[in-house]
């Protein structure tokens, strides 16, 4: 994965923003995937949209951001103000190191890894939020999204081929896999057999944007939280313009930068991108096999996805969707997306030795 974000704004940082990239690791292996990736440039180089004139342009503010690395991927989170929030790198890095020792399937220690051995079935308020939304996502999706793919996910890891693993081994994991086997009971998880194993990385990390936005949000209206490629914005930067996101062109060679397309949010919208521009296999038959395994099949998913942008009222939602989209293909994401209106997306398909971008009608592309 691919992440870029650089800023023309000049001002006072308590971090200098500076262009950047960094590879995703382990961390963001998905529900019903072992690899998810990411390729959205944010610039701060504003659209003139008519969100423009909503916001005002006050010369005294600057932008003030915190980075590092978290959740096995960079983060961002800045704001635009007046003057610098001396606390504001260490309150940020503070929640994302808790959110991590909570949620992480890699940490022993975290709440999630108490679930999975059942030392505990008493869900937090949080836990049961993601576990909700989760469930939605599954019954939206007939099961293509699904937090109980662990199993799964554990037997291909991360760099088996297609044809590595027997149909015998995949059908006896896939016996302690499938959504409708856990559920919420007065706040507490019922799994129908022990065995079963959550894994929360395909939207966690967009519950984490939400939250974290939400902390900035009380004392920055102007921000902008970025983990990963999963980006929440509100308000203006100090010229007075809004934030502006963009999508990257797919191409093999990951020094390429070009933008395919900018656009800006609206109020009360996230976003997040899966995708697997440089992490795919193909076979003999010359096949296409991205790194997302299909949690109904137990097989790797041949696609000709390159990558899918969701926009979504939160980002958790958008995270997930993100990755049930690049399994359910176009057409049937397409039929969601006419059901909810709220929720938007884009499609960077590879066909016919062609890249082709399509997206559904409310996505804010302009022809």
């Amino acid at each position: 994965m691919n992440i870029i974000f650089r800023t023309r704004t000049t001002g006072r940082l308590t971090q200098p923003l500076q262009p950047f990239r960094k590879i995703l690791h382990g961390y963001d292996s998905p529900t019903c995937a072992s690899f998810l990736q990411t390729n959205i440039l944010l610039s701060a180089i504003l659209l003139t949209s008519i969100f423009s004139t909503s916001c005002e342009n006050p010369s005294s503010k600057q932008i003030y951001s915190t980075e590092g690395m978290a959740l096995g991927t960079f983060y961002e989170v800045m704001y635009s103000g007046n003057e610098a929030d001396s606390s504001f790198p260490e309150i940020i890095s503070h929640l994302l190191e808790e959110y991590e020792q909570t949620y992480s399937i890699f940490d022993s220690s975290s709440y999630l890894s108490a679930l999975n051995r059942n030392e505990t079935d008493s869900l937090s308020p949080d836990m049961e939020k993601i576990i909700c939304k989760a469930l939605q996502i599954s019954e939206w999706s007939d099961g293509l999204f699904d937090i109980t793919a662990e199993p799964l996910i554990r037997l291909w890891g991360f760099e088996k081929e297609p044809s590595d693993i027997r149909p015998e081994t995949i059908d006896s994991v896939k016996q302690w896999v499938g959504y409708r086997k856990i559920r919420i009971e007065n706040h507490r998880l019922v799994k129908e057999d022990p065995r079963i194993q959550l894994n929360l990385n395909a939207i966690v990390k967009g519950f984490i944007v939400d939250q974290v936005a939400a902390h900035v949000r009380e004392q920055h209206p102007d921000f902008l939280v970025n983990i990963g490629g999963e980006i929440v914005c509100e308000g203006c930067k100090p010229n007075g313009k809004p934030w502006s996101i963009g999508i990257r062109t797919p191409d093999t060679d990951p020094l390429k930068n070009e933008i395919c397309h900018r656009f800006s949010l609206k109020q009360g919208e996230a976003i997040a991108t899966s995708g697997d521009y440089h992490r795919y296999q193909t076979d003999s038959a010359g096949n296409r096999f991205c790194h997302i395994i299909n949690p109904i099949s137990g097989q790797a998913e041949k696609t000709n996805l390159f990558s899918v942008t969701v926009i979504a009222p939160d980002c958790m939602t958008a995270d997930a969707l993100a990755t049930a989209f690049m399994i359910m293909g176009e057409e049937r994401s397409f039929v969601i997306a006419e059901k909810h209106p709220e929720i938007s997306a884009c499609f960077v398909q590879y066909k016919d030795n062609t890249l082709h971008t399509f997206h559904t009608p409310a996505f804010p592309i302009k022809k």
